[in-house]
C-alpha cells in the first residue's frame, strides 16, 4: 500500500533495495494465471526450488486482480508520457530562504517519489514480457540455462535503448575529435584536469557542440547515480574523459561487439511476437528510468543549494553533509535546535562508508546480511567464478574493477569483473 509504514515489495537494508519475493508472491496467491515460476523468472532470471504457493483467493475475485494487474501494466505508455512532460517541464528556481527552500524540497520529493512509481510501472511491463518470452523458450530449450541466454541475446543490442545512448554518444564525440588532425593529439595527451576545458574551450566548434550536447543529455547520469551523495558525470566527467580518451586513442569509435541476430535460432511467430514487445517493453523501461533520474539530478541539485545555505552559516562544514540529515533534521538544524549536527553527520558517515563495502548474495532467506569472504573449494588455481552479465564465450585477459580508477585502466579486450554496474559503467563495455 502507497502508506503503508513497511513496504512490502522493495526494503532498505544497509541503505540497499532489497526484492521482498515472499511478498511478491502474492501475485501468484490472489491474481489469476499468476504462478510463482513467472515471478521468480522475472525477479531472478530463473525459478526456485523453495516452499510451494498456493492460491487464496477464489473464483471472480481472483479474475478481477487479474484484469487490474493488466490495466497497471499496459499504463507504460502513459506513464512514461507523463513522466517525460514531468522532467521536461519541471525547473525549479530554488529558494535562497531556507524555510521556503525547505518547502520547495518537500514538493520535489513528492515528484521524485511518482517519477519512480512511473518508473516502476515500465519495469513491471518488461518484467511481465520477459518473464513469458522466457516460459516461450524453456518448453522449446530445456537444456540448463539454455532459455535464458536467447532471451538476453533478443534484449541486447536494443539499437534505441537509452542505456546504450551514451556509450554512442561518445563514440560519435570520438569520431568527431579524430576529423581533426593535431587537436586529437592535443586532447589523447592532455591530463584528465585539463581534459574538460580543452573540450569546452580549446577545441573546434564542431567538437564543442557534441561534448556540449553530450552533457546536455546525458550529463546528470553516472556512476550510482541514484545515490543523491554521488557527483553525476557533468560535475565529475574524469572518469567519462579518460574513456573518451581512450577511445580516441584507439584511432575509431567504440561499438558493442556483440550481434543481436548471431547465432540465434528462427523464431516461432509467438516467440518473436513476444520478443518483439518484451524489447519495446526494455526500451519504455530505460527511458522511464532516465527521466525519473533526471528529475532526481534536479533535486539533488536542490539539496546540494541548501547544503550551501547551511555551510554558509556555518551549521556543517562540508555542503555533502546535507545528505546525511533527515528532512526533520533539516528543519530543526536551521532553526538551532539540533543538538551537535557536526558529530552527527560525522558518525553516518562512518556508518555509511563501512556499508558501502557490503556485499550480499543475490538470494536469501530472512534479514539480509553482508556475506562474508569465502574461498571457493572447486574452483583449480587461477580459476575465477561470478554472474555473466554479457551473452557469449570469449578467452582474454581479467580486469579486476573495485573503483573508477581500476575502470581507468581497462583496455580493448579485456573482460571486465566487478561487483556491481549501471548507467555509469556503460562507457567502459
Amino acid at each position: 500500500p502507497k502508506h503503508a509504514s513497511t513496504p512490502r515489495y522493495v526494503q532498505v537494508f544497509y541503505g540497499r533495495l532489497f526484492f521482498n519475493l515472499s511478498s511478491l508472491y502474492d501475485f501468484a496467491r490472489h491474481t489469476a494465471l499468476n504462478k510463482k515460476e513467472n515471478i521468480e523468472r522475472s525477479i531472478v532470471g530463473r525459478t526456485l526450488s523453495t516452499y510451494e504457493v498456493e492460491p487464496e483467493t477464489k473464483g471472480f475475485r481472483r479474475s478481477l486482480n487479474f484484469i487490474g494487474q493488466v490495466r497497471y501494466i499496459q499504463s507504460a505508455g502513459a506513464r512514461l508520457r507523463s513522466l517525460q512532460k514531468s522532467a521536461e517541464h519541471w525547473q525549479p528556481i530554488w529558494s535562497d530562504n531556507p524555510e521556503l527552500l525547505l518547502e520547495q524540497l518537500a514538493k520535489g520529493v513528492l515528484r521524485m517519489e511518482q517519477a519512480f512509481m512511473h518508473h516502476f510501472a515500465t519495469s513491471s511491463q518488461s518484467g511481465s514480457y520477459y518473464s513469458a518470452l522466457l516460459q516461450m523458450l524453456e518448453k522449446r530449450f530445456p537444456e540448463p540455462g539454455k532459455a535464458a541466454g536467447l532471451a538476453n541475446q533478443l534484449l541486447t543490442s536494443i539499437g534505441a535503448i537509452e542505456s546504450a545512448d551514451p556509450l554512442a554518444r561518445l563514440g560519435d564525440l570520438a569520431d568527431e575529435i579524430l576529423q581533426h588532425p593535431g587537436f586529437d593529439n592535443t586532447f589523447v595527451n592532455a591530463k584528465l584536469s585539463e581534459a574538460r576545458s580543452l573540450l569546452e574551450h580549446n577545441a573546434p566548434e564542431p567538437v564543442r557542440q557534441k561534448f556540449a550536447e553530450f552533457i546536455q543529455r546525458h550529463g546528470h547520469r553516472g556512476v550510482r547515480e541514484a545515490e543523491f551523495l554521488e557527483p553525476t558525470w557533468e560535475e565529475a566527467p574524469e572518469s567519462l574523459l579518460g574513456m573518451l580518451q581512450q577511445i580516441v586513442r584507439s584511432g575509431r569509435k567504440s561499438n558493442q561487439s556483440a550481434s543481436q541476430g548471431a547465432n540465434l535460432p528462427k523464431l516461432k511467430a509467438g516467440e518473436a511476437f513476444v520478443a518483439k514487445l518484451s524489447r519495446a517493453a526494455v526500451i519504455k523501461r530505460e527511458k522511464s528510468k532516465a527521466f525519473a533520474i533526471r528529475i532526481m539530478h534536479r533535486l539533488r541539485q536542490g539539496y546540494r543549494h541548501l547544503g550551501d545555505l547551511a555551510k554558509n552559516q556555518g551549521l556543517i562544514e562540508e555542503t555533502e553533509d546535507v545528505f546525511f540529515l533527515l528532512p526533520e533534521e533539516h528543519k530543526l538544524l536551521f532553526a538551532g535546535q539540533l543538538p551537535n549536527p557536526k558529530a552527527v553527520v560525522e558518525g553516518r558517515r562512518r556508518s555509511f562508508t563501512t556499508a558501502s563495502t557490503f556485499q550480499f548474495p543475490d538470494l536469501f532467506q530472512g534479514r539480509p546480511f553482508p556475506k562474508l569472504p569465502q574461498i571457493r573449494k572447486n574452483l583449480e588455481e587461477g580459476q575465477w567464478a561470478g554472474v555473466p552479465v554479457s551473452p557469449g564465450k570469449v578467452k582474454a585477459q581479467v580486469r579486476l574493477v573495485r573503483n573508477m580508477e581500476d575502470a581507468s585502466a581497462l583496455k580493448s579486450g579485456e573482460i571486465m569483473v566487478s561487483g556491481f554496474t549501471d548507467i555509469g559503467w556503460t562507457p567502459y563495455y
